[in-house]
């Protein structure tokens, strides 16, 4: 298990979220190439029954540690992120946040 997850959500607009899911797999492997996390999952958010919501992913990052996730922060963030900006400029937000295990459990 991983120290700490570096968590990405992602909230494409309608017009392109199937373009931005042919595109965030390659993205990701852009991210785990930095040599900062040993690997990634991404997930879809799945609505509830009855419920309609816009595509949602969230890409969790696994690093061994919080140093980690900073090195890739100050070295290799600002132009990954410009290559999705570019792609697709005001049409996708996304939110991070950095989630440390603080302890372990066997349940």
């Amino acid at each position: 298990m991983a120290a700490v997850i570096y968590e990405v959500t992602l909230y494409p607009a309608a017009e392109v979220e199937d373009e931005f899911a042919r595109w965030l797999p390659a993205h990701v492997d852009a991210v785990i190439a930095t040599g900062c996390f040993a690997g990634a999952q991404i997930f879809t958010e799945q609505p509830t029954v009855g419920e309609l919501t816009p595509c949602v992913f969230c890409v969790h990052y696994e690093a061994a540690s919080r140093s980690q996730v900073d090195r890739y922060l100050s070295e290799f963030a600002a132009s990954l992120r410009a290559e999705g900006l570019e792609r697709f400029g005001e049409t996708f937000r996304a939110a991070r946040r950095i989630l440390v295990n603080t302890q372990a459990s066997n349940h």
